[in-house]
């Protein structure tokens, strides 16, 4: 049913033409790109049965409450069981998939499929939109005023993006879908390869949604070329920043995120450039203000984007990034205590997880936790309580600036020497022999108040938790060795 392109769509031909952007010359080839704004009655069903079951619940942005409360009304005798599919496919699958998954359908009403849509979506869309197609023909014709006012804008965001990359238009036809019940500031693209078609579908909101429209324009002239750089190890160098940022992501996507974010912060945002960038930093984005410093030198190149590229990750500075990154919650007793999933929380070089068990010195109960260590020079390893949660099992008191390592069944205790926090890069090492069962040694350097002690019981040793100042002991009791080691 093409009802929607006769009465909503607006056309617009574009002429790629070589322009001047900041005192260069970036040209592209004169490829006729056509662009074409209109609501699209899949992508409508689709949001309105997210919105059904929650979707952007309290962030909608304002001039979408009217539309929202007239779905509720024609969606009022609708049971959490007619919308059980849409709030399953809601948990498991992000917008941006749903929607892709949703354009490879045909158009209402019966949404044909080619057999590649997920599980239940096309049944739940036919339903659906038995319900939603009078409000969805009441809300396009509504738009077409708006969405002429939207094509100019739309076709210019798409040819400033296209240019500023150079190497000309990579599809022939672009479709612009504004979605009215989409959250401000969200877009998301789909590209059709069987005609040659890109899909960007964009919340409506005034004064966002022409950014997020050259965002995904971006988006789409270095996707492949990133994918390619990942199969030859090139994005390998930013894997310490997605760990720390989100560890569950993928690598590829993840710098895409923020290569299209540094790009539009340096073409549309251009005036307030370093809010931008401040803005995507909060929300993840850390590596954006880095790929942004090295735009100009891009610029400078008189080269295609993704022929650049390569130069351009290469000298990205991950450390700056790393800095930006958002400290992670430290792990829970529960997450030190699991031998199968190493803490997610971040460790500076040469500092590691490691999973250590070990028996109690007293009643001999075994027990196991992840624990922060660094090898010796000599091979030792030394692992660290983490303060209020690690080793209450057999570690007692030992405080957190002290650590301790495990050689031939016995203890060895060690001091920091020039932080009260670690990881440190420079340590006090003691070890102890024990010779008589029931002594306590100390292991304190310098100030006793500061350092645990070594209690020996059956000729093991283990942490003592007293911590003030005592006599010595006879030598004979406890040998004490005490090495300076740097770690830096």
């Amino acid at each position: 049913m093409n009802w929607p392109r006769q009465v909503a769509g607006v056309t617009v031909f574009l002429l790629l033409v070589p322009i001047i952007l900041g005192g260069l010359s970036v040209s592209g080839c004169k490829t006729a790109t056509q662009v074409i704004v209109e609501p699209d009655p899949r992508v409508f069903t689709l949001f309105a049965g997210l919105v059904a079951v929650g979707y952007g619940e309290g962030q909608a942005d304002p001039s979408s409450e009217s539309l929202r409360t007239q779905l509720k009304e024609a969606l009022a005798d609708w049971t959490p069981d007619d919308l059980y599919p849409m709030t399953w496919l809601e948990k498991n699958y992000r917008p941006d998939q749903l929607v892709a998954a949703t354009l490879k359908l045909r158009p209402p009403p019966d949404f044909a499929s080619n057999g590649q849509s997920l599980a239940g979506l096309q049944h739940f869309l036919v339903t659906l939109w038995k319900d939603v197609e009078p409000l969805y023909k009441t809300n396009s014709a509504a738009e077409i005023g708006e969405l002429t006012t939207m094509t100019g804008p739309a076709a210019a965001a798409i040819q400033g993006a296209i240019d500023y990359a150079g190497g000309g238009a990579p599809y022939k036809t672009w479709r612009v879908v504004p979605e009215a019940l989409a959250l401000p500031g969200w877009a998301c693209g789909y590209r059709d390869e069987s005609d040659r078609t890109v899909w960007v579908i964009v919340g409506r909101a005034p004064g966002s949604w022409e950014r997020d429209l050259t965002r995904e324009a971006f988006r789409v002239v270095v996707h492949d070329e990133l994918a390619r750089l990942e199969t030859e190890g090139a994005l390998a160098r930013f894997e310490p920043v997605l760990e720390r940022v989100r560890p569950s992501g993928g690598l590829s996507g993840y710098v895409e995120d923020n290569l299209v974010r540094a790009l539009t912060a340096r073409t549309v945002d251009s005036a307030n450039a370093e809010a931008a960038l401040s803005e995507a930093s909060k929300s993840g984005f850390v590596l954006a203000p880095a790929f942004c410093e090295r735009l100009a030198d891009y610029e400078a190149s008189g080269m295609v984007l993704t022929d650049y590229l390569s130069t351009l990750l290469a000298a990205a500075d991950v450390e700056e990034a790393l800095a930006l990154a958002p400290a992670p919650p430290p792990p829970t007793e529960s997450d030190l205590r699991n031998p199968s999933v190493v803490p997610a929380f971040p460790l500076p070089s040469p500092w590691e997880w490691k999973w250590l068990e070990l028996e109690h010195p007293v009643d001999g109960t075994r027990g196991g936790v992840w624990l922060p260590s660094v090898l010796l020079p000599e091979g030792t390893p030394l692992y660290f309580p983490l303060v209020g949660e690690v080793s209450r099992f057999w570690l007692g008191a030992l405080p957190p600036q002290a650590g301790f390592g495990v050689e031939d069944g016995k203890l060895l205790a060690a001091i920091m020497a020039e932080s009260s926090l670690w990881p440190a890069d420079r340590l006090l090492w003691e070890t102890f022999s024990c010779e008589k069962g029931e002594e306590m040694c100390p292991s304190s350097i310098g100030d006793t108040r500061l350092g645990p002690r070594l209690g020996c019981r059956r000729g093991r040793c283990f942490p003592w938790a007293e911590r003030r100042r005592t006599a010595g002991h006879p030598s004979h009791d406890c040998r004490r060795k005490v090495v300076p080691v740097d770690l830096s």
